[in-house]
């Protein structure tokens, strides 16, 4: 769905609408300079989201500790996101191949993946392939390459986001927010540490 028609399923504005794209807190893929979302994932998210917009009191939900995976098999890249997602006060499951995360998703919780594009043993596609949907939670890819014949395998299956390299703690936070409460339209007060933003390199 283009901004346009996405805007008007979700009855908000489309500056509305881009922003809240920007800030990741509805799922959204960006190609090229163009926004695009899939109406499975606006279906999942339009009640909620339309009830927050809608309501007098302007209640929102509160937020909760996530348990995310992260898998990456990159060590420094799979260090600086767990050490980012565990500032926000979320828990971290870190993995550094495929074949690790079905059995990791029966063994505990797990609220959000943050799925590496391609791994040493095998593509995002094949990981998601493995996994029984009962057990899939939101799945956010992160690619160094948007043009890859492997994003378009991965993107058959239901992804929530596409984070492109390099990208910033304030994204990662952005993400955070939406998996935690995806109908919540305003951001929350960023974590602060003393140390200055980084990004991660190509």
């Amino acid at each position: 769905m283009t901004i346009a028609q996405a805007a008007e399923y979700l009855q908000v504005s489309v500056a509305s609408l881009y922003q809240y794209a920007q800030k990741g807190m509805v799922p959204a893929l960006k190609i090229g300079r163009h926004w695009r979302f899939r109406r499975d994932a606006l279906v999942a998210i339009s009640p909620r989201f339309r009830a927050v917009g809608s309501s007098p009191s302007g209640a929102k939900v509160a937020s909760r500790a996530l348990h995310v995976a992260v898998v990456d098999d990159d060590e420094g890249i799979g260090k600086l996101l767990t050490k980012w997602i565990q500032q926000a006060g979320h828990q971290v499951t870190l993995l550094t191949s495929g074949a690790e995360v079905a059995g990791a998703l029966q063994r505990g919780r797990c609220d959000l993946i943050l799925l590496d594009l391609v791994l040493t043993d095998g593509t995002a596609s094949d990981v998601l392939a493995g996994i029984p949907e009962k057990l899939r939670p939101p799945v956010v890819l992160i690619t160094g390459n948007a043009g890859s014949p492997h994003l378009d395998d991965a993107l058959e299956h239901s992804i929530s986001y596409v984070l492109n390299k390099p990208f910033s703690r304030e994204d990662i936070l952005g993400v955070l927010k939406f998996a935690n409460n995806p109908s919540d339209p305003e951001p929350r007060e960023p974590v602060r540490d003393r140390e200055p933003n980084a990004s991660l390199p190509q």
